[in-house]
């Protein structure tokens, strides 16, 4: 959250994609622990970087970091199919499609989880007043809805048709996943990207 709002904050001052960037590769290694992979700082910087200057003002810093708390929350449980436009949820066997009212509504009642869990733990004063504004714009659909547009671009979000169902010589079975090559089975694994 932290870097998604410096982040707006240099866009609003007129930085380019590059800059904000660089900046916030030396904030990450300076400041969070632990740091963000470089892919994810990337990204923060070039979904910032898509707004003009005047336009990333604090409602575009809110929906990046409803975008950064949720990548935390939901990496292995939400992935965004860009084939077909649709959200998919990890139900332990396959990746299934989630109709888009229920991501929002999920989305919503994990950033009011997560808000209020920072809220519950001493901070400064502008630090309780930034997390109760944010804790509030994740009240509003269209707050919440476009944090999940930042979401689906995001590393381990986005994925391509070409990445799901990719194992040719894989079954998804009750038991798990059978190589028909071998003849072995694996536990269910999310990072097989099964939808079937």
């Amino acid at each position: 959250a932290h870097l998604a709002s410096l982040a707006g904050s240099m866009r609003r001052r007129g930085m380019t994609g590059e800059a904000i960037a660089a900046a916030l590769a030396a904030e990450n290694s300076a400041r969070c622990q632990p740091p963000l992979a470089d892919a994810e700082i990337r990204s923060i910087a070039d979904s910032i970087a898509k707004y003009e200057p005047d336009a990333a003002g604090p409602a575009l810093v809110h929906e990046a970091a409803h975008a950064d708390a949720l990548s935390r929350a939901w990496r292995g449980e939400y992935r965004w199919d860009q084939h077909r436009g649709t959200w998919r949820r990890w139900d332990g066997r396959v990746w299934d499609a989630v109709a888009e009212e229920t991501v929002v509504a999920d989305a919503q009642a994990e950033l009011r989880r997560h808000y209020g869990a920072l809220l519950a733990a001493p901070q400064a004063a502008s630090e309780d007043k930034r997390l109760k504004n944010l804790h509030s714009e994740a009240c509003r659909y269209s707050s919440v809805a476009a944090g999940l547009a930042f979401l689906k671009g995001m590393p381990g979000f986005h994925t391509a048709f070409s990445e799901w169902d990719a194992g040719a010589y894989t079954l998804n079975v009750a038991d798990g996943l059978l190589d028909v090559r071998t003849q072995t089975l694996k536990p269910h694994d999310p990072d097989a990207l099964c939808t079937r």
